[in-house]
């Protein structure tokens, strides 16, 4: 009489996921317009990252004109650079954010600058 050992199996590895992601251009966007939305993720937590572009004829007040919305609930303002880079890619600005399911976008906060085109990518990739 022995002690019998029963290996353990191997772990399955999960499969990668697909970031969602979603991509919008606005040209003089007016207040709370949606300028990017994800829409009905699967609930959970979510590593987003937001690029932002803004071209054409732009002023001071579209620097910080821009909010992070999450299940209809909004978040955060997002603050952007005041200077383009000279390479024309955006920094992203990363946030954790955790979701019902319903939707998470970016909005204008206020009205843009008319000629002011507002070019936005969030990627969001679930963590749970």
């Amino acid at each position: 009489m022995g002690i019998q050992i029963t290996p353990p199996s191997p772990i399955a590895p999960s499969a990668p996921v697909a970031s969602l992601y979603k991509y919008g251009v606005t040209t003089s966007p007016s207040a709370n317009v949606v300028l990017a939305s994800i829409a009905t993720p699967p609930a959970g937590f979510y590593r987003v990252r937001i690029y932002v572009e803004l071209s054409g004829t732009i002023s001071a007040s579209d620097q910080d004109n821009i909010r992070l919305t999450v299940d209809a609930v909004n978040l955060t303002n997002l603050l952007l650079s005041a200077v383009t880079p000279t390479q024309n890619v955006p920094t992203p600005i990363e946030i954790v954010v955790e979701t019902t399911g319903t939707s998470i976008q970016v909005k204008s906060i206020a009205a843009g600058t008319t000629g002011a085109v507002y070019g936005v990518l969030v990627v969001a990739d679930r963590l749970n």
